[in-house]
């Protein structure tokens, strides 16, 4: 899944951090930014996955087309760990797809 979804869901843990993973063209997936150390899935709707220095819960609470388009957006809920603190960050995401089907 990494290899496919976009960027915006690989683990954020500042705004600075969020504005310059968006505004890099060289990075375009979740992949591109962080690279995972070890996949967990929990039913077909919640998944963990780790990776050096943290982790992410990733949850689809629901589906429908949210746009208008005619195609079916997924949204997903995504909670991002730090290993030894006690950061989370949650975050609510729609997922689509554009003309192109990125």
């Amino acid at each position: 899944m990494p290899n496919l979804s976009p960027k915006s869901i690989a683990l954020q843990t500042s705004l600075e951090e969020s504005k310059r993973n968006a505004n890099n063209a060289a990075l375009s997936h979740w992949a591109d930014i962080m690279s995972l150390t070890k996949y967990e899935s929990q039913s077909a709707t919640k998944s963990t996955y780790y990776h050096n220095g943290g982790y992410q819960k990733l949850e689809i609470i629901g589906r429908g087309d949210t746009n208008n388009d005619l195609i079916e957006d997924v949204i997903i809920v995504v909670h991002d760990y730090l290993e030894g603190g006690n950061y989370m960050n949650i975050r609510l995401l729609v997922l689509s797809v554009d003309r192109q089907n990125y």
